[in-house]
C-alpha cells in the first residue's frame, strides 16, 4: 500500500524556517510543504519558488490551506497563540521549534 504524504504548513520563514523548508523538501519524502506563512511579505516570492502557497498571516493559512500538520518556527513568545489557532482549526499535529 502506498504511503500517505502529509501536507505540511510552515509558520515562520526566517533563517531557521528556511532550513526546515529545505529539510522537508530534500530529506523527508513522506512530507510535502504546501503552505508557508511569514509576516514579512518580502520573502513571499521565495516561498512560491518552493512550490508552497505563501501567506502573510498564519491564521489565514490555517483557515484556507489543506494541511495535515503545522510546524511553527517562530520566537517562543508566539507559540501559545499559534498552537491555540492550530487547535481551533482542528489541526491534530503542531510542532514548535
Amino acid at each position: 500500500m502506498p504511503r500517505r504524504v502529509e501536507r505540511i504548513g510552515l509558520i515562520g520563514f526566517g533563517k531557521h524556517g528556511q532550513r526546515y523548508a529545505r529539510h522537508i523538501g530534500a530529506d523527508l519524502p513522506d512530507l510535502r510543504l504546501v503552505a508557508v506563512a511569514r509576516r514579512d511579505a518580502t520573502r513571499l516570492d521565495a516561498i512560491g519558488a518552493l512550490g508552497a502557497t505563501p501567506f502573510a498571516d498564519y491564521r489565514v493559512m490555517l483557515e484556507r490551506a489543506a494541511l495535515d500538520a503545522v510546524i511553527a518556527v517562530v520566537p517562543p513568545t508566539l507559540h501559545r497563540d499559534i498552537v491555540a489557532a492550530a487547535a481551533a482549526a482542528t489541526m491534530s499535529r503542531c510542532s514548535v521549534g
